[in-house]
């Protein structure tokens, strides 16, 4: 809320040429389009920050493909190529990687455990960084150990406060305590000078878990 939102770094899986999975680690920041009717059978947990698609597309961000888990699949093999392709030459073109993911993860021992497995169901956007894409886990360790979060500083998208639809938070508590939080903030959304008018219309948009399952 104060300083706007900040990227990481995705661990994405992608099929290979010899049958095994691959991983590339992408700077981004990415977001969820899910109507507030299935927010209830999404765990995502019980706060988060809408969003206007307007903000989104002046960011912007751009919509995820999705593509099949069948390594038969046209469009798997197109992405499959893509991945050698970076294996290979790290190049523009392999860079659309950043903008595919599988309809449900791989079933790899380690991976996302615990966590769910459709991906299609997030209906994600993004906003990706074409520099610094890491392969594999043991050059992402190194990279890390190397550059610890100074890069992240770089990944950040900022708002204003009339570019929130809605902010989610768990329970009437929570709400009491958010309206302390924001009359009490100096800088939101990454921007200063946040004014009285900023701070009731966010205060306008707090909704619980609760009132969404209720009424959507």
């Amino acid at each position: 809320m104060k300083n706007g939102f900040i990227g990481s770094y995705a661990n994405e899986q992608f099929p290979k040429n010899d049958g095994s999975i691959g991983h590339l680690y992408i700077p981004m920041i990415s977001f969820c389009d899910i109507p507030l009717s299935r927010l209830q059978y999404i765990v995502y947990g019980n706060y988060a920050i809408g969003m206007s698609r307007v903000w989104g597309n002046d960011l912007p961000l751009c919509p995820v493909s999705y593509f099949p888990n069948n390594r038969r699949a046209n469009l798997t093999r197109f992405i499959t190529h893509c991945f050698d392709d970076f294996h290979s030459n790290n190049s523009l073109y392999a860079k659309i990687l950043g903008y595919v993911k599988p309809v449900k993860k791989y079933k790899e021992n380690g991976y996302a455990v615990g966590r769910r497995k459709d991906n299609y169901i997030e209906r994600e956007w993004r906003k990706i960084y074409l520099k610094d894409w890491i392969e594999g886990p043991e050059r992402y360790a190194s990279f890390k150990k190397k550059h610890d979060t100074s890069l992240l500083n770089h990944f950040r998208a900022r708002f204003l406060p009339s570019q929130v639809d809605m902010i989610i938070v768990a329970s009437e508590v929570d709400r009491e305590n958010l309206i302390t939080i924001i009359n009490s903030l100096q800088q939101i959304g990454g921007y200063a000078n946040i004014g009285t008018k900023d701070r009731l219309h966010l205060i306008s948009k707090i909704t619980t878990i609760d009132e969404i399952k209720k009424n959507y």
